[in-house]
């Protein structure tokens, strides 16, 4: 095993590397080795964290939006039903 000081990664922000206040540090694995070859910063990154829950929970839920939906009897004699079409951008006319 290498004693030697691994490097630190900087912060990519705005188009160049910055480097980082935080203490907090993760390890960067060379996949083939299982070697720990770098670290990088552990930024702040609640907000993003967030919006990737956000984005996950409402992509989990489209099967459900896109199947459609029926409900009988919403009057007398009368049922209800949706259908979900995917759009397609070829015509279904035949000449």
């Amino acid at each position: 095993m290498n004693d030697r000081p691994l490097p630190c990664l900087p912060l990519w922000i705005d188009g160049r590397g910055v480097a980082s206040r935080s203490v907090r540090r993760g390890d960067v694995f060379n996949p083939t080795t299982g070697e720990v070859v770098r670290r990088v910063p552990l930024a702040g990154a609640e907000g993003s964290i967030t919006r990737g829950i956000e984005v996950v929970e409402f992509a989990t839920g489209i099967p459900h939006l896109v199947k459609g939906e029926f409900s009988e009897n919403v009057g007398v004699g009368v049922d209800s039903w949706s259908v979900c079409v995917r759009a397609s951008r070829r015509s279904t006319s035949r000449r």
